[in-house]
């Protein structure tokens, strides 16, 4: 498995864009880091298989969201470190942000 590192940029992309997408609709934020968790295993695990878009970067959509992951060399080590150190650390960091799951029962 290669390795993913988000650049700060997209990471703070990342955050604007689940926080934007909490504020529509309680859960859908966490949906999108859900989904882009799952791509960021899929580029990890498969990272040949998505096409090229420029020289040695390539692009992975996810669907539902108008998100494109565009990455290049992998290192495996890195995204076991990101998936095992850091996405915890950042679910940590936005679930106080995010509606309880009993609330959001409760209300629909």
């Amino acid at each position: 498995m290669k390795t993913v590192r988000f650049l700060r940029p997209a990471e703070d992309e990342m955050l604007d864009a689940a926080w934007y997408y909490e504020l529509q609709a309680p859960g859908l934020g966490g949906d999108l880091l859900d989904k882009i968790d799952s791509a960021v295993r899929d580029i990890a695990e498969h990272p040949e298989r998505w096409p090229v878009i420029l020289r040695d970067v390539r692009r992975r959509l996810i669907h539902r969201f108008p998100l494109v992951h565009e990455y290049d060399q992998v290192d495996l080590e890195q995204v076991w470190k990101v998936l095992t150190d850091d996405l915890p650390e950042l679910l940590r960091q936005i679930e106080p942000l995010l509606p309880r799951r009993d609330d959001a029962d409760q209300e629909g």
